[in-house]
C-alpha cells in the first residue's frame, strides 16, 4: 500500500498544474449538450474535470498503476480510435488479482456537497468485469462495478455525491481482474454544485438510480440510449405498481414522479420492448 500511495502522490505533483479540458472534442471550451439531454445535471458546471479526457494529448495526465504483481501495458491507439484521432488502450493478462491491482487513473479535485456525473466510452472484443472509482488513495468515495460488453460503447452517466473536500483525489478504471485489451475514450466527469439530497440506492450493474427528495422524483440512467420509445413500469417487490412513464427514443435518462408513500425497500424496474422485457432490481435504504 505504501508503494501504491507513493506512486499516486508523485503523480499528483506532476499533474496538478495541468489545465482542465472541456468535454466536447470539437470545441474544448464548451459542452454542446442541451439541458434536456443532461437530465438532472441541467444546472451542472459544463467543464470536464478530467484533463486529456479524449487522449488526443497521448498519455498525458494518465497513469497506469500496477500493484501486488499485477501486469498491464498502457499506450495510445491512433488506428482503432473509438472517437477523434486517438484512444487509450490497456492490455492486461491478470487472473487471480484484486480488481484494484491495476488502475488507469487521472487526478481531479472533489468538493463537498457536490454531485458528480461520470461517463466514458470503452471498446472490448470480449466481455470483462471492471470497476470505476473515485478515491484519494486511502479512502474510496465511490465505486461502481460494471461489465464491459463487445456490443456496447457508451457507459454512464454514473453519479455520486461527495461528502468531503478532497483536493488530491483521482478517478480510476480498476482493471486488476481483466485478461483482455480495452480501448477507452471520452472520459467525462462533470459537477453539479447544487446541494441535492439523495438517498443511498444499491442498484445492479448497468443502471444508475438517484432520488431527488426536494422535488419527489426518481432519476434513472441506462448504460445506452434507447433505440425507440418504450413504456417503463416501476414496481415494489410485491408487484405493486409505484409509477409508470415512457422512455423517449434516443434518451438515456428518464424519471418517475413519486408519491408520499414511497419508502425504503426493494424495487424492480421493467422496460417493455417489442422483443423482450428488461428487468432491473435494486434496493433503496
Amino acid at each position: 500500500m505504501n508503494f501504491k500511495l507513493a506512486i499516486i502522490f508523485l503523480t499528483i505533483c506532476v499533474t496538478i498544474s495541468f489545465q482542465i479540458f472541456a468535454s466536447d472534442k470539437n470545441n474544448p471550451d464548451t459542452n454542446t449538450s442541451s439541458n434536456d439531454e443532461k437530465g438532472i445535471f441541467s444546472n451542472s458546471d459544463e467543464t470536464n474535470l478530467i484533463s486529456n479526457y479524449d487522449f488526443e494529448n497521448l498519455t498525458s495526465n494518465w497513469t497506469l498503476g500496477k500493484y501486488n504483481g499485477a501486469s498491464g501495458l498502457f499506450s495510445i491507439d491512433s488506428v482503432n480510435a473509438i472517437a477523434g484521432n486517438q484512444s487509450a488502450v490497456v492490455f492486461t493478462e491478470n487472473h487471480e488479482q484484486s480488481i484494484g491491482d491495476v488502475q488507469l487513473f487521472s487526478f481531479f479535485t472533489v468538493s463537498k456537497n457536490t454531485v458528480y456525473s461520470i461517463s466514458f466510452n470503452a471498446s472490448v472484443t470480449k466481455a470483462c468485469l471492471i470497476s470505476i472509482s473515485v478515491s484519494n488513495g486511502i479512502e474510496t468515495f465511490f465505486e461502481e462495478r460494471l461489465l464491459l460488453r463487445p456490443d456496447e460503447i457508451n457507459y454512464g452517466p454514473f453519479t455520486f455525491k461527495s461528502e468531503i473536500d478532497e483536493p488530491f483525489s483521482f478517478f480510476a478504471f480498476n482493471l486488476g481482474k481483466v485478461n483482455s485489451t480495452i480501448h477507452f475514450d471520452d472520459v467525462v466527469i462533470q459537477a453539479d454544485y447544487t446541494d441535492k439530497e439523495f438517498k443511498k440506492i444499491l442498484a445492479n450493474a448497468g443502471i444508475n438510480v438517484h432520488q431527488n427528495t426536494e422535488i419527489g422524483e426518481l432519476f434513472i440512467s441506462l448504460p445506452t440510449v434507447s433505440s425507440d420509445e418504450y413504456p417503463v413500469i416501476f414496481m415494489d417487490e410485491n408487484g405493486k405498481v409505484v409509477s409508470t412513464t415512457m422512455i423517449r427514443k434516443g434518451a438515456q435518462e428518464f424519471h418517475f414522479t413519486l408519491n408520499s408513500d414511497f419508502a425504503d425497500g426493494r424495487y424492480v424496474l421493467k422496460i417493455f420492448t417489442p422483443t423482450r422485457t428488461l428487468a432491473y432490481n435494486f434496493e433503496i435504504e
